[in-house]
């Protein structure tokens, strides 16, 4: 359950109100001039605002992670900062690698997220429950700050009302290279994302990479893997899901 807390900004004590919101208080205090508090309701109540999900596979596929614990894996792609070229090849490269984990309806559920609108561009993780289906959309995906898509996956996709699920591990794939759009606000979002107790994995892609930046973003420092490049995604894909399916 969310609690809210929303005040007449000319005459309550914000204060106050702190101890009444969820947590962390700065997603769930709001002013009534707040405009924010329109969308981000809206967004709670299942608005179809900028989402899609994913889910699992109704029989094992014999992935690389097996069914000893069932999880929800988020990929998240940052095409505004990484640009068109280059997220489409990460988009391709999980669409040719997701076969590795054991999708299930009570097993592995995948989710695939942009940070743009409209909602079609993003897979939910109660979309699809092959993997058949999470190719489908994949390809179906029409191009268009790091920082914005990790308060999207902790607000929306790792959501119960898309799909996600609280009693199991939950964990976030971010594709980043060498342009952090702004470092220290990323690492803000990223703390708040792991208090949730969402694990964070960085598959950092470059030769000009920022590690200590990088290592703030992740769980830990195991929990960054280096890439050469996009176009060698393909070749570090058992490197990349190792870690993914670590502890699954």
């Amino acid at each position: 359950m969310y609690m809210y807390a929303v005040y007449p900004s000319e005459s309550a004590d914000p204060d106050e109100l702190k101890a009444i919101a969820s947590h962390p208080v700065e997603d769930y205090l709001f002013s009534m001039d707040t405009y924010n508090i329109l969308i981000y309701t809206e967004q709670r109540l299942g608005s179809q605002l900028c989402e899609i999900q994913v889910d699992p596979t109704e029989t094992s596929n014999g992935g690389v992670c097996d069914t000893r614990r069932p999880a929800d894996i988020v990929f998240a792609v940052d095409y505004a900062t990484i640009g068109v070229k280059k997220a489409k090849k990460v988009l391709k490269f999980v669409k040719q690698s997701i076969n590795m984990l054991d999708i299930g309806s009570d097993r592995i559920h995948v989710g695939v997220m942009t940070n743009d609108c409209p909602r079609e561009l993003d897979i939910d993780l109660g979309d699809h429950y092959t993997s058949d289906g999470v190719q489908e959309d994949l390809d179906a995906i029409e191009m268009p700050s790091q920082a914005e898509l990790l308060k999207k996956a902790r607000r929306r996709s790792f959501s119960r009302f898309y799909g996600a699920r609280v009693d199991v591990q939950q964990t976030l794939v971010l594709f980043v290279d060498d342009k952090l759009d702004n470092p220290t606000r990323v690492a803000q979002e990223a703390m708040r994302t792991k208090a949730r107790k969402i694990q964070i994995i960085v598959v950092a892609i470059g030769s000009r990479l920022n590690l200590k930046n990088l290592q703030k973003l992740a769980t830990g420092e195991d929990s960054v893997i280096q890439v050469d490049s996009y176009d060698a995604l393909p070749k570090s894909k058992e490197d990349i899901f190792s870690v993914i399916c670590r502890g699954l």
